[in-house]
């Protein structure tokens, strides 16, 4: 797929619910909590595994317009490169009550790669 995710052991056991922790925070393609009623923020971390320099827009799909932001709009990545990922959900804009769901879709210029999503739910 070209972008990779990483995340430790010890970062799973840190984000157990039954200790306190956030499950939200984990570096995972999926983004979701069940408790946003204002503004939350996921932040992901992605890597290049090819062996090229590799550019990604990227966007919101699924969401009322204007209730979620992703920053950057677009990068460049070199080859074993990291770079990070923030989407902002304003769950004011959202149905309430109910869940919510969408994807952030990032599209290489290189056309023969693949589109890459990460699925997105939640819950003012």
């Amino acid at each position: 797929s070209g972008l990779l995710l990483d995340e430790t052991n010890a970062n799973f056991v840190a984000a157990n619910p039954a200790s306190g922790g956030t499950l939200s925070s984990l570096n995972l393609a999926s983004m979701a909590l069940g408790a946003c009623a204002t503004t939350c923020t996921f932040t992901r971390t992605v890597s290049n595994a090819l062996a090229t320099s590799t550019t990604y827009d990227l966007s919101i799909t699924g969401l009322p317009s204007g209730s979620a932001v992703v920053t950057p709009g677009n990068f460049s990545i070199a080859a074993g490169g990291t770079q990070t990922i923030s989407v902002t959900i304003t769950g004011s804009l959202l149905a309430s009550g109910a869940w919510n769901f969408g994807r952030l879709q990032l599209d290489a210029t290189d056309s023969t790669l693949p589109r890459l999503q990460m699925p997105i739910a939640v819950r003012p």
